[in-house]
């Protein structure tokens, strides 16, 4: 998977989900398409819109096409135990 782009305004942060230390993305599932995602960086606020939801088998293949303005959350599924949550978002001018 390739790294974000922080110049161009595209995250791809892929975080653990659970009780543990590093679990960051625990509530990912209470998201819906059109709720909206605040990025904090050094010049400001960036605010993205959840254009889609959905599951992918687990591995470095998750349909992320790396547009820029936009931001990915990924983390493995609660439901699903072979797969993982992409929430794709799209930066809301």
């Amino acid at each position: 998977m390739d790294e974000s782009d922080i110049d161009n305004n595209l995250f791809i942060i892929v975080g653990h989900s659970g009780n543990g230390s590093n679990a960051y993305f625990n509530d990912l599932v209470y998201l819906e398409v059109g709720d909206k995602i605040i990025v904090n960086v050094w010049n400001g606020s960036l605010i993205y819109k959840i254009r889609d939801i959905y599951y992918k088998n687990k591995g470095y293949n998750l349909g992320i096409n790396e547009v820029n303005n936009s931001i990915y959350l990924v983390t493995c599924s609660r439901i699903f135990m072979d797969k993982q949550i992409v929430i794709w978002g799209v930066l809301d001018n």
